[in-house]
């Protein structure tokens, strides 16, 4: 039997409102509260204590963002932020929302937010240790989504003309940008050039196998291949060997 959900919505608009409501008790969640604005919401969470917070962001007296980041930490709700703009997305997953629903939406997509909002039960964060630090995040927008792509999720990246593909176990999405832009912001001792086109993560590399011409090819651990250009071949076999990391 899938778990019953409690749910707080806040959105200055009415009809929005009461919308959302609607189809999350459509779909099983429990609406304890219908808030209009970012204070409204903080007194609400206080009172009824829910599993997940749907905020829009632009709200007066205090915006959802704000109000999500003044409550406690170790008693904030899971959040969605269901907004009519993209522009605060960073914000919000600097808050650790679970995901970012941009109006107008339809049923499904909502439907996929609870289930993150399941998972994220099911598997809360560990607590961080004092000696890590985060990993660089990536926003891409992919048909009116936002996926996060998490820099330690990232096997390797890809050039692709004025774009980069980020290759992970499972999502190899496209992401508006320089292959050198994003070298610079990614961990230099986790990743590697192997290619004037491609940026590999060292501990994903299995084996080098030589081709045809004096090059190789780095085989992963679950078998993809990337090309190794001769440029890079020493210096990667340094960085294998544990020398000449930068």
């Amino acid at each position: 039997m899938v778990e019953r959900l409690s749910a707080i919505v806040a959105d200055d608009e009415p009809s929005a409102r009461e919308h959302l409501a609607a189809l999350l008790d459509s779909l099983g969640v429990r609406v304890l509260a219908s808030c209009s604005d970012g204070m409204e919401l903080r007194d609400a969470v206080a009172q009824f204590s829910p599993d997940a917070l749907f905020v829009d962001i632009e709200m007066p007296e205090l915006d959802g963002v704000s109000a999500v980041a003044s409550l406690p930490l170790a008693r904030r709700p899971l959040v969605v932020f269901v907004t009519a703009h993209d522009a605060f997305a960073v914000r919000a997953f600097d808050l650790e929302a679970v995901d970012y629903v941009l109006k107008p939406y339809r049923g499904e997509r909502i439907a996929r937010a609870l289930e993150r909002v399941r998972r994220g039960r099911a598997n809360p964060p560990a607590s961080p240790s004092p000696s890590v630090t985060p990993g660089e995040r990536f926003l891409v927008m992919t048909s009116g989504t936002i996926a996060v792509i998490d820099e330690r999720e990232i096997d390797y990246v890809e050039a692709a003309g004025n774009y980069v593909r980020l290759h992970t176990a499972g999502r190899h999405p496209l992401l508006r940008e320089t292959l050198r832009a994003i070298e610079r912001k990614l961990d230099r001792e986790q990743f590697a050039r192997t290619h004037r086109s491609f940026l590999v993560r060292l501990t994903k590399i299995r084996q080098l196998v030589a081709q045809a011409g004096g090059d190789y090819a780095a085989v992963l651990i679950d078998g993809r291949e990337v090309p190794v250009g001769r440029t890079y071949r020493d210096e990667l076999l340094a960085r294998l060997g544990g020398r000449g990391k930068r």
